[in-house]
Parts: structure tokens; C-alpha cells; sequence
């Protein structure tokens, strides 16, 4: 009776541990799977990041903003005459009251 019993626990026992084994290595098959797919990502992102970081150095550099500016704008040293105090501006009722109730706000 008690070899019985014996053998019984043992055989539940590894049974157990097979299971729990089994267990533990498919999680961490899946978490392998997960660490592979996370790190693709990371490489691709950072691959997008230094396309993006190239892009912007060419889109603000100096040069070429300095070239596009002469080209699409026609900017201009200030006159004298351009200067004027806000209250010498002419102002619409409706955007007076728009100002006012801004104002208010505030």
C-alpha cells in the first residue's frame, strides 16, 4: 500500500514538473518569438529616424533656405513709413468688440 502511494506521489510529482517544464518552455519560445519582433522594430524605427534627421538637415540648411527665400519671397529692409503705432490703426466694430471680450478673458 504504501509503495503504491509512493509510486503515486513520484508519478504526480513528475508528472508536475513535466508540465510546469512544458509550460516554462513555451513561454519563453513566445517571449523569444516577441524579444525578436520587438527588435525588428526598434531597428526599423531607428532606421526611420535617421532618414528623418537626414531629410531635416537638408531642408534647413541655410544654403538652400537662403536660395528659396531669394526666389518665392520678396522681402525687404523696413521703410520709416511702415512703422505705425496699433492705436493709428484703423479697426472694424467687430473686431473691436473681438479685442475687447479677448481682453476680458485675460
Amino acid at each position: 500500500m504504501i509503495r503504491r502511494l509512493s509510486f503515486l506521489v513520484w508519478f504526480l510529482a513528475i508528472a508536475l514538473l513535466a508540465g510546469t517544464q512544458y509550460h516554462v518552455s513555451y513561454r519563453v519560445q513566445s517571449l523569444g518569438r516577441e524579444l525578436r519582433q520587438i527588435k525588428a522594430e526598434t531597428l526599423s524605427v531607428e532606421e526611420n529616424i535617421r532618414i528623418l534627421e537626414a531629410e531635416w538637415a537638408y531642408v534647413n540648411n541655410p544654403d538652400r533656405l537662403r536660395e528659396l527665400a531669394g526666389k518665392y519671397l520678396t522681402l525687404a529692409p523696413l521703410k520709416g513709413h511702415q512703422i505705425v503705432h496699433f492705436g493709428d490703426i484703423p479697426l472694424s466694430e467687430p473686431l473691436l468688440a473681438s479685442l475687447a471680450s479677448h481682453r476680458e478673458g485675460i
